[in-house]
């Protein structure tokens, strides 16, 4: 199994920190017991640049949930882990939170919402690419 981790982001703007990771994987999966995030799951598909600049293009999106729920709770922070399927055409077939920590349904359902719609290049080779990303949020320190 090769897994190799993506560079951490972390995002600082008004209100709030956004952190988010993943790990690329060309074949297994991560043991159970193990902590870290589990790994985008490649079938002849995409390269982890190609899916994270498609996340990145669409940062604000998910930042904008997080700001919502910013307003309904100051000190709302945790992580959120989606899982969505991207199917042959580059489309979002499958989404759904995997794991959260974040106490707010509507930033999970909103941030589901916007995962969606977003379009991927179509996956060499035909096939669907699973992907795991986990954000960490985290409200700005004030002073």
């Amino acid at each position: 199994m090769l897994l190799t981790k993506a560079p951490a982001r972390s995002f600082r703007y008004a209100g709030a920190v956004i952190a988010g990771w993943a790990i690329l994987s060309l074949a297994g999966s991560v043991r159970a017991g193990d902590n870290s995030p589990k790994p985008i799951v490649m079938s002849d598909g995409l390269k982890r640049e190609e899916i994270g600049g498609v996340i990145k293009n669409h940062w604000n999106e998910i930042k904008h949930c997080y700001e919502d729920g910013l307003t309904r709770n100051g000190a709302l922070a945790g992580k959120i882990t989606a899982f969505w399927v991207i199917s042959p055409t580059g489309a979002v077939d499958d989404v759904r939170i995997q794991n959260s920590t974040l106490a707010d349904q509507h930033v999970q359902d909103c941030m589901t919402s916007a995962i969606r719609e977003w379009q991927f290049p179509a996956p060499k080779g035909g096939g669907n690419v699973n992907v795991t990303y986990p954000w960490v949020f985290l409200p700005a320190k004030t002073k």
